[in-house]
C-alpha cells in the first residue's frame, strides 16, 4: 500500500510544520495562474521522528507539500486534495 500524505493533514491535530520560503525551496515545484506549488519526499527516518505510528513500515510515503497563493489570490483547499 503506498499513499501520498501531507504532513499537516496527519499530523494529529497539530498545524503541520512551517513551510519553506517560496516553492523554489522545494525540490519539485510548479506554478499557475492562482497558485504555486513545492513538495518534497520526507526521509523514512525524519517520518519516524515526527509521527507515533511507523508510517513506514505501514506502506506510506510522506510528502511535505506547501501551497503559495499568487497576485493576492484565496487558494481552498481541503483533505480531499491530498489524495491519491
Amino acid at each position: 500500500m503506498v499513499c501520498l500524505a501531507a504532513i499537516s493533514l496527519f499530523a494529529g491535530g497539530s498545524p503541520g510544520i512551517r513551510p519553506r520560503a517560496n516553492p523554489a525551496d522545494y525540490p519539485s515545484h510548479y506554478a499557475v495562474s492562482d497558485f504555486a506549488i513545492g513538495a518534497t519526499m520526507i526521509p523514512p527516518a525524519e517520518v519516524k521522528k515526527m509521527f507515533i505510528t511507523d508510517l513506514n513500515a505501514a506502506g506510506y510515503l510522506v510528502v511535505e507539500v506547501g501551497i503559495f497563493p499568487l497576485n493576492n489570490r484565496e487558494v481552498d483547499l481541503s483533505p480531499a486534495d491530498f489524495s491519491l
